[in-house]
């Protein structure tokens, strides 16, 4: 995600899925990115702006190595 970007952002991003495919997948709403805190390819922190209230998106890896249909990452959002 970049500076200034407008995201999507959803509970879940599965391996080799689109966004909303698979298992159920909450919409947690669009945000503007302002800060890059960290960023990997399975993580990462970011703060993110909607409705003018700031919040931290946070990134986790979830390990399909057990179920392949389950892999990719989970978000969770934080008001700051």
């Amino acid at each position: 995600m970049k500076t200034g970007e407008l995201i999507k952002i959803y509970s879940r991003k599965y391996d080799g899925k689109e966004i909303g495919e698979g298992t159920p997948n909450k919409f947690l709403g669009e945000f503007i990115i302002k800060k890059v805190i960290e960023e990997d390819a399975y993580s990462g922190k970011w703060i993110g702006v909607k409705n003018k209230k700031k919040y931290m998106i946070i990134e986790t890896e979830v390990s399909g190595m057990r179920n392949p249909e389950n892999g990719g990452s989970r978000f969770e959002i934080i008001e700051i």
